[in-house]
Order: C-alpha cells, then structure tokens, then sequence
C-alpha cells in the first residue's frame, strides 16, 4: 500500500505545471529553462507588483504647512491640525489640484548644463556626472523607463519611450524649428514601440518642492536602430538633458 500510495504521488507531481520566479523587472528575460523553469511548457506567470510611493504636500490657505508620503492602498500619516482661523472650525483635510511648474521659467537657466544623471532601465540604473557612467542601486523617485537630471536649480524628472515615429537624429543642433524633433503625446504613443528614443518631463523639484508639470511635447533624443530599449533610452533622455542646451529648450516647450 505504501509503494502504491507514493508512485501515485510521484506521478501527480510530474504532471504539476512549473512556476516559473522571473525578476520583475526582466522585461527582455531569455525564454529557457533557467528563467522559466520548463523546456516545453507549460508555465505559469505571476506579476510582481509594487505600490506607489506619493509624495503629500500638505496647505494651510497657500501656505505649506507640512509634507509627507504615502504608499498607495496604504494609509496616510497626517501633520498636527494647522492654526484655525477665529471664527472657524477645522473641518479635516481635502485633496486639491496639484500645482504646475510652468517649465517656461526654466529659460533663465537654459545654458545650464547637469550635475548629474539617474536613469532607470529594464535590467540596470545608470548614473553619469560628466566623467564616466556607473551601475547604481536605482532611486526611489523614479522608476522603468523613467529618469531624473540634477541641476543647480533643482532636479528635473522624466519619462522615456521607443517609438515608430521618426525624429531628426541631430537633437542637440535643434534651432526651434524643426518639426520633426518635438512631437505630441498622442504621435508617440500611437506609434508604440520602435527604434527611435523620445523624452517628456514629468515633474520637477526646486527649492526642495515637487511640481508636477505640464509639458506640451515630447523631445527627439536619438536613432536607436537595433539597440532601443528601457535602458538605452531612458538613459539617453537624461544625459542630453544633462549635455545640451537645444535639447533642454525642446524639453521645456522654449523656442526662442
């Protein structure tokens, strides 16, 4: 009974279909055995999901009187109940429109070139200040495809894509004009993947405050045929940022 009992078991589970454990970031992850666990299927996959982290703001009237984060589907740590007005009762707190940094205001500082760059790809982040690119833990302020470039005057956030839509490939030498080195959100995501590298700011943060912007176009980066990906881009998003005064005039919706 105990022979019959186990050569049972033994055939159940070789029956079992494999789970496979890919990282969650290994977008472009080998189909093998190695990665999947199985050399003819079939093979069950699970997203790996992580929450947001929001950063809060928090506003008396218009001034700030406190800041915080929160993980989403978490709860909220509120800041001590502001100084009420006489005559008034506070009655909690309200969610209001975000501000928005007008990147217009950047132009005074348009020949300002980076300190330095974070971008974050499909299997790597890279830093760069100028003198050599690293490997580096990734920041927790962005996240895949994504990339931030320091400044003096504070730091810019961004967004990266591989589009189907042609750009010209000499971004740096943009003179305002050119059409078809700035492009709108619905060209580029219309296009979905391809070989050629766009960047759109996102947010900003001067004077330690987080803005959100909105940014009118996305910016030509470079021709990445062959070799376009989460990595590469979003790489190439921040170091000509970083690099160029025409590509940040694009970035920023500046033509003059």
């Amino acid at each position: 009974m105990k022979k019959i009992f186990l050569t049972s078991i033994l055939t159940l589970c070789m029956a079992c279909p494999a789970m496979a454990n890919i990282d969650k970031d290994a977008s472009t992850a080998t189909c093998d055995n190695a990665t999947i666990g199985t050399t003819t299927g079939p093979a069950n996959l699970q997203a790996d999901w992580t929450a947001n982290t929001i950063n809060l703001d928090f506003y008396s009237n218009d001034t700030k009187v406190g800041t915080g984060t929160c993980t989403y589907d978490g709860t909220i740590t509120l800041p001590s109940t502001p100084e009420v007005p006489t005559g008034y009762i506070f009655g909690g707190w309200k969610v209001r429109a975000a501000a928005v940094f007008d990147l217009s205001a950047l132009a005074e500082y348009i020949n300002t070139k980076g300190t330095s760059v974070y971008s974050y790809g499909s299997n790597a982040c890279k830093y760069y200040t100028g003198t050599g690119t690293s490997d580096v833990d990734c920041p927790s302020d962005i996240h895949i495809s994504e990339w931030k470039t320091e400044f003096d005057y504070g730091v810019v956030y961004g967004t990266s894509k591989c589009s189907a839509k042609i750009g010209d490939n000499q971004s740096w030498k943009w003179d305002g004009n050119s059409s078809a080195w700035t492009a709108t959100n619905n060209e580029i995501i219309s296009a979905n993947s391809g070989d050629y590298c766009w960047c759109k700011v996102i947010k900003i943060n001067v004077n330690d405050t987080m803005e959100n912007t909105d940014a009118p176009l996305w910016a030509f980066a470079q021709d990445m045929t062959g070799y376009c990906d989460e990595t590469s881009c979003a790489y190439r998003c921040a170091s000509n940022a970083f690099s160029y005064t025409n590509f940040r005039k694009g970035l920023y919706g500046i033509t003059e």
